[in-house]
């Protein structure tokens, strides 16, 4: 039951295990660490109105340097991410999700890429490329411009709907898509990026990057107006209040 297209041709033959010793040794002095984001950390929105979120898998090197490993295995040819609620208000739902569908490098270009809600608080996404050596995709979906030492391969968009209620906060998590077996696959080296003591990965790559981690963000909608009008009132009242004289 190895499947993702025979763990992308086991491993490309390994990926041509001499050639990858020493790919990973070059790399040595840089480790990575990966986590499922959304595009902002909170989100303030008003009452019952509809907020689109991009997500992300975000590459964070320890050096800041230009070294990437995601650039250096030309991207992913297996994605996904998962979204469900955390703590807050079930009143902000899941409307809608899709995948990142395109071409290589910039989309996932398989028909079977699937993004569902699967509650109105839970969505899945899972998405590949048609790659080699099974198919024709010599690249996969790779990263935007690096700053700083951190780039993210886009994997797809939610729409929520937020709670009509003012004031309140909703917290969603961001996360890896298959907790049984991970969905995120290097492009080249078929490296696990949701585990990296996945046994057909390259020797090393325990050492060479963390396996993603979740990240959570928040959606608060708006205080009423009226509320906000009478706290200025309040605060303008007291601040021009006379003094008593005695």
């Amino acid at each position: 039951m190895m499947s993702k297209k025979m763990r992308k041709g086991l491993a490309a033959g390994l990926a041509l295990v001499a050639g990858l010793a020493l790919a990973v040794s070059a790399r040595a002095s840089t480790t990575y660490s990966y986590f499922y984001k959304a595009d902002q950390n909170s989100y303030t929105v008003a009452p019952g109105s509809n907020l689109t979120v991009n997500l992300f898998l975000q590459e964070v090197n320890s050096d800041q340097s230009t070294n990437s490993l995601l650039a250096s295995e030309h991207g992913l040819s297996y994605g996904g991410v998962s979204v469900h609620l955390f703590s807050g208000s079930t009143q902000t739902t899941i409307t809608s999700a899709s995948p990142n569908a395109g071409n290589p490098p910039a989309g996932f270009d398989d028909p079977s890429s699937t993004a569902i809600v699967n509650s109105p608080n839970s969505a899945t996404i899972t998405e590949n490329t048609d790659g080699f050596p099974f198919g024709s995709d010599l690249v996969g979906v790779e990263a935007g411009a690096q700053v700083n030492g951190v780039s993210q391969v886009l994997l797809g968009t939610i729409t929520i709907h937020a709670s009509s209620a003012p004031g309140q906060t909703t917290v969603y998590t961001a996360d890896l898509a298959d907790p049984a077996s991970g969905s995120t696959l290097t492009n080249d080296s078929a490296y696990d990026l949701d585990n990296n003591s996945d046994p057909l990965n390259p020797a090393g790559s325990d050492t060479l990057y963390s396996s993603a981690a979740p990240t959570n963000f928040t959606i608060t909608t708006t205080p009423e107006p009226t509320s906000l009008a009478l706290l200025a009132l309040t605060a303008l009242t007291l601040t021009k209040r006379p003094s008593r004289k005695h």
